[in-house]
């Protein structure tokens, strides 16, 4: 890769850290078993679209065909998340080679011992050590090989379909950090970017989806897109328009991922692209239009494949066999890790009424008739998304519990769906990233600035690259929020998944705090400092604590749970002390380590405890 094309990817060699970083963190922990059984759906998928084929023929991974999400389409069971599929091929094709020339367990083993390397190398270059890097990193990554040769057992895989989607979400898990790094660093400076791309790769839970591997973290690369390219499309300058309609084009690949998902990220990006646009020229909005239509492409051609239908998407269709676990409809992903019923409504009489209107043109002449058929069969599906949004509300305002489970504290979710565990293993949001404790003070410091700024002042500053991108994470958040609320919780959320692109909005949000940015300028060696000793010692006192007193899976994470409460709550009231004035960046550094420590020791305890075993690296389990 030229420096050129590598700085577009990466920005510099920070970038390019936070991305090595994060893979290699969530690499870690890779197992070779499929941890949640929606994903035997989409792996078969991947296998039958590897043979050319969209139809799944066969259950090369699970029992049979009738698993979440599996639907009966156009000639037979077909699966969904079809940019998950298509995005992973690449990666199959790769191993398939790899397999053929040699073992493909010493192959990984070395793949991750030069990512070990490069990480350090890249470290060592940042912090002006590159000599030193260079050793110490070579060092490492030989002992890793030495290691994982000397314990290397063949991989006992039916297909590499499920190691070709591991390596396809770890790479987006790891573009993700590097997109977050590079949107705060333009909005702000460099080490705050690098801060919060850190965060997002170590001291998350996107270490722990990587390799499981789910959805949710290209849904939340997709928005992380959109929300930068629509920041760099607020710049002066001919790269202005390319940038715009850049921004456009994750929604199409939202879409085909997730309907639903897809429209969510439409309407918060046309609803702030209005609200902050400078000015509107013909020409940009050609371009826009154009870009955003292209994005579409794939999603159409899986349609008509899928369903024979350019409207119909692969979750309207009726769930293939009694094993579908209830109806597949137009909205989110299958509950859980077993029930197949999805997010949303709409479903019915959605899988054959597609394109009903488009059969009535006989006779001579130009029928319009098929035009209008779809434009009143979109309507349609606009509405289902409608009506989703109207449930959300309507959930907040009837049942608040709900925000309070998924945000706040989840604890023991009763449920008798299929594949419940019955542990207390799901974790809020704010028990998965106790760092967004800070956000407290975000109406604090709303409320002092209203105080001061002119109505002219504040419509100006919304078409402002900062603004534009608060406005931009705060619609999308609450659209994402509305239209999950009414499933949620569920019973295999473990870090409440199907919100899961609110974790990098979040870091963005702590980010664009002064406070924060304060500590991480002021006070980085302490909180570097403070984080690596909360990870040493805090893993190892879970380890004996787990030992000596028996403890399980959930009572482990339930006791990190409290611990993740408990900083969360020192971290609001540090945040609204320094909001009012009252700024103590020592205190801050040593609070947002110890939460961001956190936040990584339950990641190990999902996958070190919970989980089990089966890892592709050899020398993990020891």
């Amino acid at each position: 890769m030229s420096r050129a094309r590598w700085r577009v990817v990466f920005g510099d060699r920070r970038g390019l850290f936070v991305c090595l970083l994060a893979a290699l963190a969530a690499t870690v922990g890779w197992r070779t078993v499929v941890t949640i059984t929606d994903n035997y759906t989409v792996l078969n998928g991947l296998v039958a679209l590897s043979e050319g084929h969209v139809v799944v023929r066969e259950a090369v991974f699970g029992p049979s065909l009738q698993t979440p999400g599996m639907v009966s389409g156009r000639g037979g069971p077909v699966a969904r998340n079809y940019a998950h599929i298509v995005l992973s091929l690449p990666a199959l094709w790769l191993l398939q080679a790899v397999a053929a020339v040699t073992d493909l367990t010493v192959a990984l083993v070395g793949i991750w011992s030069l990512l070990l390397l490069a990480t350090v190398v890249v470290a060592g270059d940042i912090l002006e050590h590159g000599r030193l890097a260079r050793l110490a990193g070579s060092g490492l990554a030989l002992v890793a090989f030495v290691v994982g040769v000397a314990l290397a057992t063949p991989i006992d895989q039916p297909h590499l379909a499920l190691l070709a989607m591991q390596t396809t979400t770890v790479a987006v898990a790891g573009l993700s950090a590097t997109l977050l790094y590079r949107l705060v660093a333009l909005l702000h400076d460099d080490r705050t970017g690098f801060a919060a791309g850190v965060a997002l790769a170590i001291a998350s839970p996107g270490v722990l989806w990587a390799t499981i591997p789910k959805r949710h973290v290209l849904t939340a690369a997709f928005a992380l897109a959109t929300c930068y390219w629509l920041v760099r499309s607020r710049a002066t300058g001919r790269s202005a328009r390319r940038f715009h309609a850049l921004a456009y084009v994750p929604v199409g690949l939202a879409a085909w991922l997730n309907a639903s998902e897809g429209l969510v990220l439409l309407a918060a990006l046309v609803v702030v692209d209005l609200a902050t646009l400078p000015r509107v020229d013909a020409r940009r909005l050609a371009v826009v239009a154009g870009a955003f239509m292209c994005s579409l492409l794939p999603l159409v051609v899986t349609n008509l494949l899928a369903a024979g239908d350019l409207l119909t998407t692969p979750r309207m269709l009726p769930p293939y066999g009694p094993g579908g676990g209830g109806n597949i409809r137009f909205g989110g992903g299958s509950v859980g890790g077993g029930g197949g019923s999805s997010a949303g409504g709409g479903g019915g009489g959605a899988g054959g009424g597609g394109g009903s209107g488009a059969g009535g043109g006989g006779g001579g002449g130009v029928s319009l008739a098929p035009l209008f058929g779809l434009f009143a069969e979109s309507l349609s599906r606009l509405s289902v998304f409608t009506g989703f949004l109207t449930d959300g509300v309507r959930a907040v305002v009837a049942t608040p519990a709900k925000l309070y489970h998924a945000f706040l504290r989840s604890g023991y979710v009763a449920t008798q769906a299929t594949g419940a565990t019955g542990l207390a293993i799901n974790l809020a949001f704010l028990e998965a990233l106790p760092i967004a404790g800070t956000l407290v003070a975000l109406p604090v410091l709303a409320v002092r600035r209203a105080r001061t700024a002119e109505l002219a002042e504040f419509r100006a500053s919304l078409a402002t690259p900062a603004r534009t991108a608060d406005a931009f994470a705060l619609g999308y958040a609450i659209l994402i929020t509305l239209v999950y609320i009414p499933r949620l919780p569920l019973h295999a959320m473990l870090t409440v998944r199907y919100v899961y692109p609110l974790f990098p909005l979040a870091l963005y949000a702590v980010a664009r705090l002064p406070a924060a940015r304060a500590v991480v300028n002021e006070r980085s060696f302490l909180l570097a400092f403070t984080y690596a000793g909360g990870v040493a010692i805090g893993g190892q006192l879970t380890v004996i604590v787990v030992v000596l007193a028996d403890y399980g899976a959930s009572e482990t994470l339930q006791a990190y749970a409290l611990l993740a409460l408990g900083l969360a709550a020192l971290l609001a009231g540090w945040s609204v002390a320094a909001a009012l004035g009252r700024r103590v960046s020592r205190l801050g550094a040593v609070l947002f380590g110890l939460a961001g420590a956190c936040a990584t020791n339950v990641v190990g305890v999902f996958v070190f405890h919970f989980f089990g075993e089966s890892f592709l690296l050899p020398f993990v389990p020891l």
